[in-house]
Formats: structure tokens, sequence, C-alpha cells
């Protein structure tokens, strides 16, 4: 049962509650599988978050001590059931996937050295890397499109700050808190002095 606004949801607890526990059983390859779920269940599927709304939880939750994907669950939970939302939320995304994994870790510290056990897991980590392009692609898009809008400096400047980062992490090992700070401090004093630049150029 979902009530409300379109724009501000309220959704049933117990609705809530069956979301976040399919998603805590799915997500088997750790987080970019939990992030691909996430985004396919509550922007695709019941677009309840839109893809703009979804990036800035995300952009959020790298900014904050602990493990994201609970910030960004927490997020959701509240939007949509309250302070209720949160709990419940939070509880049904950790503890099936937590008893899941104690589970297989006990059996794996007993199969972990078979070859065909080692055989899979080269087939795993491909998988693992292809689940994180996609959803680095996909938390890409919003950002692309909502800057194609604002022109294709934005565009272009957008693609160059995303290279940026790539390479100050990769090469100069950057630390992702200052990386973050650093970009966040970037947008609110440098992108608005482009954005103004770019309507004067446009209205001579």
């Amino acid at each position: 049962m979902v009530t409300g606004t379109s724009s501000q949801p309220t959704v049933s607890l117990f609705k809530l509650l069956k979301l976040w526990a399919a998603i805590g059983i799915q997500s088997f390859g750790g987080g970019p599988s939990t992030q691909f779920f996430i985004f396919r269940t509550f922007v695709e599927k019941y677009h309840w978050l839109s893809e703009e709304e979804y990036l800035r939880y995300w952009a959020m939750c790298g900014i904050v001590p602990g493990v994201n994907l609970l910030s960004l669950c927490i997020l959701i939970g509240r939007k949509l059931g309250g302070a209720k939302g949160m709990v419940v939320s939070g509880l049904a995304l950790m503890l099936p996937s937590a008893a899941i994994t104690l589970l297989l870790t006990i059996v794996f510290l007993g199969i972990q050295n078979l070859p065909a056990v080692q055989a899979m897991l080269k087939g795993i980590v491909p998988a693992t890397s292809g689940l994180m392009l996609l959803v680095g692609l996909r938390t890409a898009r919003p950002l692309l499109r909502k800057s194609k809008k604002e022109g294709w400096f934005s565009v272009l400047v957008a693609c160059l700050i995303i290279a940026l980062c790539v390479a100050l992490i990769l090469l100069a090992k950057v630390q992702v808190f200052v990386l973050l700070v650093g970009m966040g401090f970037f947008g609110a004093l440098v992108l608005p002095l482009f954005s103004k630049s770019t309507e004067k150029a446009e209205n001579q």
C-alpha cells in the first residue's frame, strides 16, 4: 500500500520490509550488486525516486563515514516511511545478508582450497567488475543528462571532472574523503562562475 503525493510517497512498513529483505538476500557480489538492486527497485520499478534524487542521496552518503549502502538505505527508508521506515529498512537490508554471509563463510573456510571453488572465484571477479561498471554508468547518466540540458559546455566540464577524479584516485592516490570534500567545494565555488560566463556568452 502506497499513500501520499507522487513527489513524497509513503510506503507501508511491510512493503519496505519485503523489498529491502529481498535486496539483502539477492545482493551476492557485494556493494555493486546491492546498489544495482536498489536502483532497479526504487528508481526503475516503483519510481519512488528520480534518477537525480538517487544520485543526490548517493553523493550525500559518500561524504559520511561508515557503510555507504546502509546510509543510502536509511535515507530512502526515511523518505518513504519516516523514522520507522529508517529502522525497518536498515534491519531488513542487513540481517538477512549478514546471516547468509556468516553461513557461507563457515562453509567457504572448509572448501576454499578446492580447484572447483578457485575456478568459480575466477568467474565471479569479472562478473563483479561488470556490475561495478554498469552501476557507474547508471550513476553518471542523470548527471550527464542534466548537464546536456544546460549546454554542451556543462557536459564537457562534467566529463573533465569525472576524468580528473579517476586520475587523482588511481595516479595520485588521493583519499576518497578528501576528493569528495574538495570536489564539493569546487562545485560550490567554481562551477557557478562557469555557469554565469556561459549565460553571458549565450546572451551576447
